[in-house]
């Protein structure tokens, strides 16, 4: 029996948490452990809130439970097989052998605009594609937009990654900068499933589904950080609190339900997301049999969910994209280094694990510099920063939420504080985390429906992109994000217009009058380590008006493809405070105001 509750809301008590809210296994899961929908009834008569709500709840519950059951028999069979293989029949679907749609494809008639479905299958490694145990991800790739892989964010970790898909900021700009991270002005903890991890203040940023509300669509959610959080005073038309027990099946046939809703009802944008093989690798690592059983089951629901949209003809009517936040590798006990063994762990508070950081007990910045120095060279695969001293790739610094030293491990390896923690499991199997260039980090990407190119190998790009892509097939807004607009356009039939940009222009020459210049001036200390007798005032600070002419044979040396141009909406560049300073070894553009290269 599924009791209602007040707020229009539906609750399904599938499955209860320990009280103290945690995981009742004792590995680290990423987990929820409440189940939930929310459906705003109309602003219609109490009569018809009753009849529409009661068939609504009827309809709802039907399609919940036919599905429900239908995933535990599809599981049980492939349980009791026993074989890691899956009969024949079910790689061999009748969609999987019909042409690829065409432009002409017709749609109903109340479904003139496409919606999106987002998928995300946590953990999914580009090369599993190799293990072909996922003929629909084929097919879908034949008749859509593929890329070798995605590249993630760093960390390449669950919760930051697919808050960067739906907001299009980096992790240090939305806030969610890891799965478990201590908020110094809050001073409080964020982990999966605690009740912090449910409070909006973490939350930054705007994600897809509140500006689709925000902007007179409907979106639904069947699991994804962040959906099932109030965010902005906002949350989906349809959503669902976390519960891994929900079979997968049920979840494609609530998918294909929204689908079947009239069009004053039906959600715009729909997400789904499935833990594995993440769970797999993690525990088993991903070159295990049991990665290969989550694939072949991930089969069944991505068959099913493709077989549905085409009995309902909308095969070329709606838009799917079907993503991973990151990879996986294997870990071993024989690759954890032990921080014991160069520092009192008393001293410091941590993070640790596949990527981890530090924040010494004193606050002072001697401590972070003291630490710095002492872990700087114990580990020939350990590299030790300073957060602010992070590769700028990793976009990984101006947040309050990442401790001040931040340790980079290369891939497989893992940080514990103690060396007793080696006797536990937590070294075993999978691990993800490590930096985002890594090729065993890397996600997937393949998009399908009537805006997407077909059969197109594409290359790859950073998920950090696709907020701008969805934004696009949505017709919406989007909000400012770090993202850039149109970068993914190479995967599209057809795209709107690029928005006007000024005209890119190139900086006047940096130049000083060397009869203005003291002595002590041209000898000032610049930090180079490099000193050169033949340096004079005017190569130290630029070159002068006289010596302009003498500046080209640099360009064409450093910069053969044309000097660096900045996009102003200023007319007058000669009146900015920017310059193209040229110099024997380089050419860059400086801020005269702030007396540093711009890059």
């Amino acid at each position: 029996m599924i009791p209602p509750t007040t707020n229009n809301s539906m609750e399904y008590s599938l499955a209860r948490p320990p009280a103290d809210g945690s995981s009742a296994s004792t590995r680290p899961q990423e987990l929820r452990y409440e189940f939930e929908e929310e459906l705003r009834p109309p602003m219609w008569g109490w009569k018809r809130i009753v009849i529409v709500s009661l068939v609504a709840v009827v309809l709802i519950v039907s399609t919940f439970l036919g599905g429900y059951f239908r995933g535990i028999e599809v599981g049980k069979r492939i349980k009791d097989s026993n074989t890691g293989n899956l009969s024949d029949e079910l790689f061999d679907s009748e969609w999987q052998h019909l042409p690829c749609i065409t432009p002409d494809y017709k749609c109903p008639d109340d479904f003139q605009e496409a919606p999106l479905i987002l998928i995300s299958l946590d953990g999914f490694r580009p090369d599993y594609l190799e293990r072909r145990r996922n003929p629909s991800l084929e097919r879908l790739a034949q008749c859509g937009v593929k890329a070798p892989f995605m590249r993630p964010v760093f960390p390449s970790k669950t919760f930051p990654n697919h808050y960067t898909i739906v907001t299009g900021l980096w992790p240090e700009s939305h806030g969610i900068v890891d799965n478990k991270m201590y908020d110094p002005e809050l001073k409080t903890l964020f982990k999966l499933g605690n009740k912090e991890s449910f409070k909006s203040k973490w939350w930054e940023g705007e994600p897809i589904w509140v500006t689709v509300e925000k902007q007179g669509k409907k979106s639904a959610t069947f699991f994804w950080p962040g959906s099932d959080v109030k965010i902005r005073n906002s949350r989906p038309s349809y959503y669902f609190k976390y519960n891994e027990k929900i079979p997968w099946q049920s979840r494609v046939e609530v998918i294909l339900a929204w689908l079947d809703l009239p069009p004053d009802r039906r959600p715009s944008f729909m997400s789904l997301y499935v833990n594995e093989p993440d769970s797999a690798g993690h525990d088993y690592g991903p070159h295990s049999e049991k990665v290969d059983e989550a694939l072949e089951l991930l089969e069944i629901m991505l068959d099913r969910l493709i077989a549905g949209l085409q009995e309902r003809n909308l095969l070329g009517c709606v838009n799917v994209i079907i993503v991973s936040d990151h990879g996986m590798t294997s870990i071993s006990c024989d690759q954890v280094i032990s921080l014991d063994r160069y520092v009192d762990p008393s001293s410091f508070y941590s993070l640790v694990g596949a990527s981890a950081r530090i924040k010494p007990k004193s606050s002072s910045k001697f401590a972070v510099g003291q630490l710095v120095e002492m872990l700087r060279c114990s580990h020939e695969h350990l590299l030790v920063y300073a957060k602010e001293r992070l590769p700028k790739r990793y976009h990984y610094s101006d947040h309050r939420r990442i401790e001040p030293i931040v340790l980079d491990m290369d891939s497989g390896y893992l940080v514990l504080n103690k060396m007793a923690d080696k006797e536990s499991d937590y070294c075993t199997g999978g691990a993800h985390g490590y930096d985002n260039m890594a090729s065993s980090m890397q996600g997937i990407f393949l998009g399908h429906g009537p805006a997407f190119k077909q059969n197109v190998a594409v290359r790859p790009f950073r998920n950090i992109e696709l907020y701008e892509l969805m934004t696009e097939l949505l017709k919406i807004t989007a909000r400012p994000n770090n993202g850039t607009r149109g970068a993914l356009h190479y995967l599209l039939r057809s795209h709107g217009p690029l928005p006007d940009l000024p005209h890119p222009q190139v900086p006047p020459q940096c130049y000083v009058n060397p009869e203005n210049v003291t002595e002590d001036a041209a000898d000032e200390d610049d930090g180079c380590m490099c000193k050169s007798d033949t340096r004079t005032a005017a190569t130290h600070f630029g070159f002068d008006r006289k010596t302009h002419d003498a500046t080209r044979p640099f360009h064409g040396l450093h910069v053969p493809w044309g000097d660096p141009a900045l996009v102003t909406a200023e007319a007058d560049v000669e009146q900015r405070s920017q310059c193209l300073l040229t110099n024997h070894d380089y050419v860059a553009v400086f801020h005269k105001d702030l007396r540093l290269p711009l890059w």
